[in-house]
């Protein structure tokens, strides 16, 4: 069995645009993107925040970071990430869930502060300007890594799917 690992998966526009009005800058026009994410993150624990997680359900294992206690309905747990580190949360479900690997899955903050912690980071990244009201700071998320693999989506040329290391 191969060991778990802890992933940062995350698509963003060419100045690192993520959200817009709680959803995708490009909501519904990346199809491959959608279908990228899905087969990494099923069967596997994502942990994010509220505005990241939009649904709990039983069939797609999840973990919230809050500053805030209470539990949605089908999640595995909650951690306040605001009293505990990125490194303990991420070792902590790893340690309580070793037969999944772990996909860190927004929100802004919860990326930049969790990126370190990362074995590797899945970036798609759509080479567009998005209006925005949430943007990353790739830089600090991408920083000390090496770009292992890329490869450009087949159906839509501006979009590139990337292993940082």
């Amino acid at each position: 069995m191969n060991k778990p690992l802890i992933n940062l998966i995350i698509a963003c526009g060419q100045n690192g645009e993520i959200g817009l009005g709680g959803g995708l800058p490009w909501e519904g026009e990346y199809a491959e993107d959608r279908e990228w994410y899905t087969s990494q993150t099923l069967d596997n624990i994502r942990v994010g925040t509220r505005g990241a997680i939009m649904n709990f359900t039983a069939d797609r294992p999840s973990v919230l970071v809050s500053s805030s206690n209470e539990m949605p309905d089908h999640c595995l747990g909650v951690y306040n990430w605001h009293e505990l580190t990125p490194d303990h949360i991420l070792n902590d479900i790893k340690a309580s869930f070793p037969q999944y690997s772990i996909y860190i899955v927004g929100g802004v903050e919860w990326y930049e502060a969790s990126a370190h912690v990362a074995d590797r980071i899945l970036l798609t990244r759509i080479a567009k300007d998005f209006d925005h009201d949430r943007k990353v700071d790739l830089d600090l998320i991408l920083a000390n890594r090496k770009l292992e693999s890329s490869k450009v989506a087949s159906t839509h040329g501006e979009v590139t799917f990337e292993t940082w290391v």
